[in-house]
């Protein structure tokens, strides 16, 4: 069985939107290189400064070199037929795809990852990238981040790993990995493969155990898995990838609990690539306040950050509904409840439909009693009570707990707690504090909308 061991350098880290500037292959027999390509390759666009200073490729060194198409013939013999190796093999193999697919050509090779033999067969290394792999192990390595300088060393790795393979791992991982082909170089199989399929929350983390990803699912394997199969920004994915070394979760019993602690995990840890938390539902909020007359004044805006409304609303136009219809029912002030704007009476007052507290000829005291009436009716549906969903195990139930209408915090229970409205002592034995906000408040309305027959307890 022969091997080809690749190394390429990029315009950029992701194949998608991005080309291969310089290639390096060595055909490797199991013992040692009996064959070799190498070329620059002409992009066809700029190189970013960034980039180049990277690998020190530059456009004028690849303006007069073959374009890709040029040489992909003898680029797929070199590979034709052999196991297709590289360091963080995802990568490489990545960008020749893309090449070849670009142009009609179908690219599949069996894959073998120097990175993951080398955490199984050198154990206990501080790193596995190469430039520490090379200097833990001796491997000589000149021409750091140029694809033949890289090559050769992963040429001399791959032998010294064939050398130490005395159970068979590499012929292993050839015949039994195909799994593995998806999975991220720092992310062994054994880890994947403890995971549940359950419902849960789960958390990616890189090699200084950081967390760069929260998610929640359904199913926690599938989920996860499909990260490295699935469709999706590819650029992304391929970064996000390499990145990953490890993956916690915690079992939630049910969608509404992942959804939930999902938010508030992200908010705690702010992971680099979780984006859609941060782009900030345009809830709203009806404010109270008083002015300097004594008067209670109302307001609906959008919700900041930090901010507590007395009201959530699903946008200012419902905001603004809610006010003109509090205006109707109680006769209040269309400029004290910020609908007109003006410096002197409202324009209902000179109509004869406002009893005037805009120019204080109503007390603070009658107006404000009929505001307080109007709020009255915002805490109508603020009761205690939990929602009830699965728990984690057959004997259990999982509650989110709702105290005076906003969300208060999530947890287990036994099944034989709940046949009784279960003592507020007993619920915050167990319970998990949670942030009645814009997120949360979206989460739970929309899954009790979805699902009006949802089990509830009232406190």
């Amino acid at each position: 069985m022969e091997f080809a061991i690749v190394d390429i350098e990029t315009t950029g880290g992701y194949a998608e939107r991005n080309r291969i500037v310089e290639i390096a292959i060595r055909v490797h027999d199991g013992e040692r290189v009996i064959d070799q390509f190498d070329s620059l390759i002409n992009p066809q666009r700029a190189i970013h400064p960034s980039v180049s200073a990277i690998h020190g490729i530059t456009d004028r060194m690849v303006a007069e070199a073959p374009k890709f198409h040029e040489i992909a013939k003898e680029i797929y013999q070199m590979l034709q037929g052999r196991v297709f190796v590289a360091h963080s093999v995802n990568f490489d193999y990545s960008f020749l795809k893309t090449e070849f697919e670009s142009l009609g050509a179908q690219f599949s090779f069996k894959k073998l990852c120097t990175v993951r033999l080398s955490r199984k067969l050198f154990p206990g290394l501080p790193s596995y990238s190469l430039g520490n792999l090379c200097q833990s192990l001796g491997i000589p390595l000149s021409d750091r981040h140029r694809a033949g300088g890289d090559v050769d060393a992963t040429a001399i790795l791959f032998s010294r790993l064939v050398e130490v393979d005395s159970q068979g791992f590499i012929q292993q991982s050839i015949k039994k990995n195909a799994m593995e082909h998806f999975l991220p170089s720092h992310l062994s199989k054994e880890t994947f493969e403890k995971l549940p399929e359950v419902p849960g929350v789960y958390y990616f983390q890189n090699t200084h155990a950081q967390t760069i990803y929260v998610g929640k699912a359904i199913n926690l394997k599938k989920r996860i898995y499909s990260h490295f199969t699935g469709s999706g920004q590819a650029h992304v994915k391929q970064r996000f990838k390499q990145e990953i070394a490890d993956v916690k979760f915690t079992e939630t019993g049910n969608e509404l609990v992942a959804l939930l602690h999902e938010a508030s995990e992200i908010k705690r840890l702010k992971p680099t690539y979780n984006r859609a938390l941060k782009m900030k539902i345009p809830l709203a909020g009806i404010y109270q306040y008083e002015d300097g007359q004594g008067y209670i004044r109302l307001a609906v805006a959008r919700i900041k950050k930090g901010e507590k409304p007395i009201h959530m609303v699903k946008n200012e136009q419902h905001g603004r509904a809610l006010l003109e219809d509090f205006k109707d029912k109680y006769q209040l002030c269309r400029k004290l409840l910020g609908i007109h704007k003006t410096s002197g009476p409202c324009f209902d007052h000179r109509l004869g439909d406002c009893q005037g507290a805009c120019c204080q000829q109503e007390s603070a005291d009658v107006y404000n009693l009929r505001v307080q009436q109007a709020l009255d009716t915002l805490k109508e549906n603020e009761e205690d009570y939990l929602l009830i969903e699965e728990g984690r195990h057959a004997e259990e139930k999982a509650f989110v707990w709702v105290e005076k209408g906003k969300l208060k915090a999530w947890g287990f229970l036994n099944k034989e707690s709940l046949i009784d409205a279960p003592s507020i002592e007993n619920l915050e034995a167990v319970a998990q504090a949670l942030e009645h906000d814009m997120d949360t408040y979206r989460i739970v309305r929309q899954y009790v909308k979805a699902r009006p027959q949802i089990d509830l307890i009232k406190l």
